[in-house]
């Protein structure tokens, strides 16, 4: 390679790259290693990117937990590699594509690897996946990651295998293996059996307090292995940090996992890397999946330290514009820049041996992008922390959940961003942290605060729906919710059909009618004195059988709303129309008693993010509609648009012309370009 060519090409210098691209990529073990590695310099070279995350034993080439003569080989061909790419500036790092094995595939144990496996709830065993309990296995992978280090790669990433859930063949994952058994049963002081932990783990009613125990359990293990491969790492390479990728934050927390101490345990020098998982794999034009994406940034960054960067992967699978196109890619990398985060990891290449160059097109996609990326990584600074309606999430909340009988391990797994999908599509801005002004908790979510928290949030402005409001009634806090449980209709059972408005306080027709027609349950109640009866469930006969919403402002000075319908379960038969975003609208600025959250108006699915740090404020709206439309924004608490800027798919930054006007109550409505497109972002800094 010319020198010349090198003095131009140096990406990794002071990481002054707002965008850092990170480029997933296998190289295999054999005679084309090196054309491969030259290809690969020859690629980032082209399109700015000044890092790459080697796979190792990965996808379709992935050998089950590696031989020796497996490693041998690839740490062979790292020798002789890794300085290649180093030379040419890159920043190179290693991900081995397994810990525990993600799953099976036909793969066994090889010869010697007497590992324990790992055992579902209902006694099935892995054919190939790890127990975390397993010391030998723990020794082994240890042992991989200090040789792997040893070579010298900046970061060594744990795969998001690292995990109890999600596994083939175990229904909902592991480990309820004979190694994990003996060490609860160390823990309590007795012999038990899986299908007595498994029993009282599930217990119907008040959580056992095993439950809390075991998971705990699942943590101390998950970290002592952390830990190990950490102590092997820094023995090797004293410099290099450890890097984990996440999967469902709320699957995580039906393994007891906790972050902090995840991280400390894979801390090197002070300092680890994250890769959050968000994205979809493949092509997806449903606003769900990205409302979702935004909602699980926002939950991994305000748990994440800040000396942990954060690097989110961008998928694709099956790999290529055949399964996913060059906009909805764009879009969320723009999606993880506004959120923050340090660098991307690009998982855009199949990892079936081939050349980088022979995936058409990856480059030209990443050339277009890389402009409004740079833009948003600047506009963007980590501290900036999103603000509007509250969808907390609980880490811990698989602890407190209360089961029916009969329930399986994965009803320890509540959802938590169901809420911000009838937010987000009805245009209001929402946080996956406690609100001070109003929160919405719906479904089991409401066994997972303390009464304390109960109490906070009943105070101020509160939306439960039909499942939370029975919970809460039930732990006690009737008296603040302004009804009566009456019954449940089901909907084999009864004839309800419609939602009809009854108040224009909801900011709709009197007697406007919305389908509550597919619906599985509805809860009665009687409303107290004083509370607000906003909408009636009405039959195919119309005849009234009870609130659909109540409003009612309570002895602690709160107001809490109470939706007759699971909506935790049931949002999506919940039609949303121009009306419905109209009423969830007023109802938010009804429960707030301060300044309301950031919203839209005018078209569908205008998500917008409100971000913000000290007397720094940013608005984006995005397009998550297919349809162009024309937006009016409502930001209470500022005085003018400082800027405006609109970034079309693929497109550069453009200055944004936008029509501002001041109404009541210190609100400025802004309205945007009639032309935002499908996956248009507008931009607007506020003062």
């Amino acid at each position: 390679m010319k020198t010349k060519c090198l003095a131009r090409f140096r990406p990794n210098a002071n990481f002054r790259d707002p965008v850092q691209y990170g480029l997933r990529f296998q190289i295999l073990p054999d005679r084309n290693a090196l054309a491969r590695a030259r290809d690969l310099v020859m690629f980032c070279r082209r399109h700015k990117i000044p890092a790459v995350h080697l796979i190792m034993n990965a996808e379709e080439w992935n050998c089950g937990h590696m031989t020796e003569t497996e490693i041998r080989k690839y740490l062979g061909m790292f020798r002789r590699i890794v300085p290649i790419l180093r030379q040419a500036g890159i920043s190179v790092n290693l991900n081995p594509w397994s810990t525990t094995l993600h799953r099976s595939r036909g793969r066994r144990l090889r010869a010697g690897q007497r590992f324990e496996r790992m055992v579902s709830p209902t006694g099935k065993q892995a054919r190939a996946v790890a127990s975390f309990a397993d010391p030998r296995w723990r020794k082994y992978l240890a042992a991989l990651y200090g040789r792997m280090a040893a070579i010298g790669f900046e970061t060594l990433w744990l795969e998001d295998d690292f995990r109890y859930h999600n596994h083939d063949g175990l229904d909902w994952g592991g480990d309820f293996s004979e190694a994990m058994l003996d060490r609860f049963a160390k823990k309590i002081g007795r012999p038990v059996t899986r299908a007595e932990v498994v029993r009282k783990v599930l217990q119907p009613g008040r959580p056992h307090p095993w439950r809390k125990q075991w998971l705990a359990l699942w943590r101390e293990c998950q970290e002592t292995c952390a830990g190990e491969i950490r102590d092997a790492v820094a023995a090797a390479n004293p410099r290099a940090r450890l890097g984990i990728m996440s999967s469902g934050m709320d699957a995580h927390s039906a393994e007891g996992r906790d972050w902090q101490g995840l991280f400390q345990a894979l801390a090197t020098g002070g300092r680890a890397a994250h890769r959050p998982n968000f994205a979809s794999y493949e092509d997806a034009t449903d606003v769900i999946s990205h409302i979702h994406g935004y909602a699980a940034l926002d939950i991994q960054k305000r748990m994440r330290p800040p000396w942990v960067d954060a690097h989110p992967e961008i998928e694709n699978f099956p790999f290529g514009r055949f399964g996913k196109s060059d906009a909805t890619t764009y879009f969320q990398m723009a999606i993880a820049k506004i959120m923050g985060s340090e660098g991307l990891l690009l998982d855009l290449h199949p990892m079936t041996g081939n050349s980088v160059l022979e995936e058409l097109d990856v480059g030209a996609m990443l050339d277009k992008s890389f402009s409004a990326l740079a833009w948003l990584g600047r506009q963007f600074p980590r501290p900036l922390e999103s603000r509007g309606v509250g969808v907390p999430f609980k880490a811990d909340a698989a602890e407190t959940i209360r089961l029916a009988g009969g329930a399986t391990y994965d009803k320890l797994v509540c959802a938590t961003d169901h809420p911000g999908f009838v937010l987000g599509r009805s245009g209001i801005a929402f946080q996956t942290a406690m609100s001070p002004d109003v929160n919405v908790v719906w479904g089991p979510k409401a066994w997972s605060f303390t009464d304390a928290e109960v109490i906070g949030m009943l105070g101020h402005g509160l939306w439960l729906d039909a499942e939370a409001v029975e919970i809460l009634v039930q732990r006690g806090f009737g008296e603040y919710l302004g009804l009566r449980l009456k019954r449940w209709l089901a909907r084999d059972s009864a004839t309800y059909t419609v939602e009809r408005v009854v108040n224009a306080a909801c900011g709709v027709r009197v007697g406007f009618n919305a389908s509550c027609n597919n619906c599985k349950r509805v809860l009665v109640v009687a409303p107290a004195a004083g509370a607000e009866r906003w909408t009636d469930v009405v039959d195919c006969m119309n005849k009234t059988l009870g609130p659909g919403l109540t409003v009612f402002q309570n002895e602690l000075g709160g107001r809490v709303a109470v939706s007759a319908f699971q909506m935790h379960l049931e949002w999506g038969a919940w039609n949303l129309n121009f009306q419905r975003q109209a009423l969830v609208q007023h109802l938010v600025r009804r429960l707030t008693r301060g300044p309301a959250p950031v919203m839209t108006s005018g078209a569908p699915h205008m998500f917008p993010i409100d971000l913000r740090c000290g007397s720094e404020r940013k608005v984006v709206v995005a397009n998550l509609c297919l349809d162009p439309g024309r937006v009016t924004v409502a930001i209470p608490g500022v005085q003018r648009v400082q800027a405006g800027t609109v970034i079309r798919p693929l497109g550069k930054p453009e200055p944004a012309r936008c029509r501002c006007q001041r109404m009541r109550g210190g609100v400025l409505t802004v309205t945007l370009p009639s032309d935002l497109p499908h996956y248009g972002l507008a931009v607007l800094s506020v003062i």
